[in-house]
């Protein structure tokens, strides 16, 4: 598995925005994660993630991902990176209410679905 992090970035963070249609805020941290070289899809990551709206105890997680790219790696070295290195307690991810791949895939890593935010 390959990271893609630091002043690469840049690339991940457009990824995740043309993908989800969004504007990526700052200060964010975005993480590509690559296996090896693709030459089909050069520089496309299996997934791609940004931590936003850090505090110093939750910071919330975006995640873009092909089939298969969120590997138990990859949830681990996030775990490590998030609860390790930045000190948080807690991670927060959103997602769509009609997305339920997305909230079965979090329930599984052990999030607890809390509620339905307005708009």
């Amino acid at each position: 598995m390959i990271v893609v992090q630091g002043p690469d970035s840049a690339a991940v963070a457009g990824y995740i925005e043309r993908c989800l249609k969004i504007k990526i805020s700052e200060p964010s941290i975005t993480l590509g994660f690559m296996a090896g070289h693709d030459r089909r899809n050069p520089g496309r990551p299996l997934c791609a993630v940004v931590l936003n709206e850090y505090n110093g105890s939750n910071v919330e997680l975006t995640v873009v991902s092909e089939p298969g790219g969120a590997t138990p790696g990859v949830l681990k070295f996030l775990a490590h990176y998030v609860f390790g290195q930045l000190g948080c307690r807690r991670l927060t991810v959103r997602c769509k209410r009609s997305n339920k791949h997305a909230r079965r895939m979090a329930e599984r890593c052990g999030f607890k679905y809390e509620s339905i935010a307005e708009r």
